[in-house]
């Protein structure tokens, strides 16, 4: 988990209704743009927005315009994101090559809106005309004379619709909108406001989606290699686990296809679960993460006596029980963004189902609320006391 900060505008219609919002990268509370290269600005961008799952916070449904480098075009970045949301943002400072025309026309193919940032009058940007939505217009850095050209040329191309930028008065705001302008941006609506939140890194969301997958009876191992392969860092540490002690293997594993195959199921769910928490705050004691996986494994065992199918399940509804401590979030805005079934979210959000019921007896435990630490089910045999232990034995065992 770490820090995330970006600058919104909102972008309105002619009636004043909000349109969009032009999301920008920002390092700190701060509202300038950082001392970084454009390239990795927009890489953190989409990072945060998109694939650490805020894009819905910071929009409220609405689209979303980002500025794209030509190299996060060439690379394909935009189609990571989804079409519906996304406007993008060809800069001012890229040249119209055929090399980015052929880009926008493959964007424009897969469903993409594209817009025109700072659109400066240039006779090959004519060639870009039947790709684009949206040119968007610096009315402090353009003349009318050259939004009359503009408006002219855009006329056989009746779906593009021009933006004024830097709209700063009311006067300006009427003037542009009675030339034609559908949208309006500018200090006149609202200045850029930076805003703060939290998201889970990168590889922490791929583990959660490994651990959704291993959760099925008969998980798909060629669908796990295949994103594990695509995490070098998840499959060094895989690979880790795979060869310690604890296996007692003869021979080294030296593939990820047969780490995943030798070690099954439950092994590699234990192994996606330690490399979770592990992978938590760094401002939080190891102890809360060593917490985590207590009570991870004392819920797994306690279902495995009463409810032996609801296990994983069980196991993953007790690692994920202390997030809100731990990312200093409330549980509810948390799993919003996590690929969870319903049963885990019923119990780590509203604490009712099946599940929160040994929620609720981890918490007694704890507390030391022996009275209502009773057995789940009259058959269930086991000592409580002996599941807390071998749960806090197998913790200690994972973290150092």
């Amino acid at each position: 988990m770490r820090d995330f900060y970006v600058a919104r505008q909102p972008i309105f219609n002619a009636d004043n209704t909000l349109f969009a919002y032009e999301l920008l990268f920002r390092d700190s509370q701060e509202n300038i743009f950082p001392e970084v290269c454009p390239n990795e600005a927009t890489s953190r961008l989409i990072d945060g927005s998109f694939i650490g799952g805020l894009v819905d916070d910071l929009t409220a449904g609405k689209k979303c315009f980002i500025n794209f480098t030509f190299d996060s075009l060439v690379k394909k970045h935009p189609s990571l994101l989804p079409t519906e949301t996304l406007v993008i943002e060809v800069l001012e400072t890229l040249r119209p090559g055929k090399k980015l025309l052929a880009e926008c026309i493959e964007l424009h193919k897969q469903g993409y809106q594209i817009a025109l940032d700072d659109y400066i009058p240039h006779p090959d940007w004519i060639n870009f005309f039947p790709y684009i939505a949206i040119i968007k217009v610096d009315i402090q850095q353009i003349s009318d004379v050259h939004i009359a050209e503009l408006i002219k040329a855009i006329q056989p191309y009746s779906t593009i619709k021009l933006l004024a930028e830097r709209v700063e008065t009311h006067e300006q705001f009427q003037h542009y909108k009675a030339l034609g302008f559908s949208y309006f941006q500018g200090y006149f609506f609202a200045r850029p406001e930076v805003l703060k939140s939290r998201t889970l890194s990168a590889p922490q969301l791929v583990v959660l989606q490994l651990m959704q997958v291993l959760m099925v009876p008969e998980p798909d191992f060629d669908k796990v290699t295949k994103i594990l392969e695509q995490e070098v860092q998840l499959a060094f540490r895989l690979l880790q686990y795979a060869n310690s002690a604890k296996f007692k293997r003869v021979k080294p594993i030296d593939s990820i296809k047969r780490a995943v195959v030798l070690l099954g199921k439950k092994e590699l769910y234990k192994c996606m679960s330690l490399l979770f928490v592990t992978q938590m705050n760094d401002s939080k004691p190891l102890e809360l993460a060593k917490l985590s996986l207590v009570r991870g494994r004392f819920c797994e065992l306690l279902c495995m006596n009463a409810y032996p199918k609801l296990s994983d399940a069980a196991f993953l509804t007790g690692i994920l029980s202390l997030l809100d401590a731990i990312f200093d979030m409330p549980m509810a805005k948390i799993t919003a963004k996590l690929p969870l079934s319903d049963e885990i979210l019923q119990a780590l959000n509203d604490n009712c189902g099946l599940l929160a019921n040994f929620l609720t007896m981890v918490n007694n435990y704890e507390k030391g609320n022996w009275q209502d630490c009773i057995p789940l089910t009259t058959t269930q045999e086991i000592s409580i006391a002996q599941c807390y232990n071998s749960a806090v034995q197998w913790a200690e065992e994972q973290l150092p």
